[in-house]
């Protein structure tokens, strides 16, 4: 026993080494313990030598452990233990792996991890099986970053459910952005970017033409008419629901021959919400309106209004091809005049011609210059002029008139009446008092040399 006073201990000689040996009495058991205490001797630490191998009192000790323990309370607890294979355990007496920590860590310089030998090393994985502490902050569920060159927070990925949120923590599908976006690239790819703002979608390329391919490839590998792509345009229908209504833009097969690439484009609108073919573009070029079968460039199924100017330099065909087929060239003479030449049924007679709505015909030109009506001819373009003075042929000859009633006619036979549509003679008057007095009439016919009966017109 030392008291108060150093224990030194010093080696025989260079060859040799100092120890302090301490055994167990005969049955003192297995463990041989230093003791640290205080001076009510208490005892606050304690370091624990202990056989364990062969197993305890079955024969000479092979293999030992080392504890070190510190007191709380006036207990001790085992805080840090080696075992015989040298496996270190700390937070444990049976440490797995030659460093096992029962606890939380903290390293002020770089952790080596070597080369992984097991699919469940961390170093082989995406995340590890523990919680990390240090200079790390962050908010469940979001995707870390460093913060600084020493630190981690959080970054702007959200993922819930499965789903990825960029600006976002509520994402609805597998990837949601809410915000701006831009893909960038170089050579073959093309540049893509959305802008919230205005909601536009640019695809822009810096090296040459690129494409917005929307396609129909089923995985069966056959091919059929009437597959394509459709381009949807769009707003919102019902205030508050998700319904919509719009256009749409359609491109696809005219048929279903392997090989052959004829192929179509159709503009849709709709009134009711099941959009309805307007227009199409067939593989020729033709262009319908109301029809999906167009056989001409422009091919319109349903009336027509131009407002602007139409010039036509081929033909203009009227009605079906038939007896009443016309081909039709219009044009303008150098001064301005308006002409018409109509060829009837391609027969060579060229004419022009009139129909009213029950396709009869008013106003004819033959080839020849003649001009035929079954109606009135009137002077002037003035209303007031239309209505009071005309010339028409009824069945049975030629009228006359002024008012809007028949003034002078003449039948057939070349009789000709004055007041009257039905005259008996060469000249037939119906009432005297429109040659006014006799005496007048009479000094008439004297200065004109006219000798005639008083019933005849001279």
């Amino acid at each position: 026993m030392i008291s108060g006073g150093t224990l030194r201990l010093d080696g025989g000689g260079v060859a040799d080494y100092t120890a302090i040996r301490m055994r167990a009495a005969s049955g003192g058991g297995d463990q041989i313990r230093i003791s640290f205490r205080g001076d009510n001797e208490t005892e606050y630490a304690q370091i624990v030598g202990k056989v364990t191998t062969p197993a305890s009192g079955s024969g000479t000790a092979t293999g030992g452990s080392l504890t070190f323990r510190t007191a709380t309370g006036q207990i001790l607890y085992d805080r840090f233990t080696i075992l015989e294979g040298g496996n270190v355990g700390i937070g444990t007496t049976s440490p797995a792996y030659k460093l096992d920590v029962q606890g939380t860590g903290y390293f002020s310089q770089p952790v080596i991890v070597g080369t992984p030998t097991s699919a469940s090393h961390a170093a082989t994985k995406s995340y590890v099986d523990s919680s990390i502490t240090g200079n790390i902050s962050g908010t469940a569920n979001y995707i870390s970053k460093f913060t600084g060159s020493n630190s981690l927070g959080n970054s702007v990925i959200y993922e819930t459910g499965g789903n990825i949120g960029i600006g976002t923590t509520s994402p609805g599908n597998k990837l949601e952005v809410v915000g701006g976006t831009t893909m960038l690239g170089n050579g073959a790819w093309p540049v893509l970017a959305y802008g919230q703002s205005g909601q536009r979608v640019s695809m822009i390329s810096d090296v040459g033409n690129q494409f917005v391919n929307i396609g129909n490839m089923l995985a069966d590998g056959t091919v059929g008419a009437d597959r394509g792509g459709n381009l949807t345009l769009f707003a919102r229908l019902t205030t508050g629901a998700l319904d919509a209504t719009g256009g749409r833009i359609f491109g696809g097969r005219e048929n279903a021959i392997s090989g052959d690439g004829a192929g179509y484009l159709s503009f849709f609108t709709t009134t009711t919400g099941s959009f309805v073919e307007r227009v199409r573009i067939n593989s020729t070029g033709n262009v319908g309106i109301g029809t999906t079968s167009p056989s001409y460039k422009l091919d319109v199924n349903g009336n027509t209004r131009i407002t602007g100017d139409l010039t036509v330099t081929g033909t203009v065909s009227y009605g079906s091809i038939g007896a009443d087929w016309l081909n039709a060239n219009y044009g303008v003479w150098s001064n301005s005049n308006l002409y018409m030449d109509v060829d009837n049924n391609n027969d060579g007679s060229n004419f022009f011609i009139v129909r009213n709505g029950a396709d009869a015909t008013t106003l004819q030109l033959d080839e020849t210059g003649n001009l035929q009506t079954s109606s009135t001819i009137y002077p002037g373009t003035g209303s007031a002029i239309q209505s009071t003075v005309g010339i028409y042929s009824p069945s049975s000859g030629l009228a006359f008139l002024t008012g809007g009633t028949t003034k002078v006619f003449i039948d057939s036979t070349g009789n000709v009446g004055i007041g009257t549509t039905g005259p008996l003679q060469s000249r037939h008057r119906y009432d005297e008092s429109k040659w006014g007095i006799s005496g007048r009439r009479d000094r008439f016919r004297r200065r004109s040399g006219c000798h005639h009966r008083r019933d005849r017109f001279c």
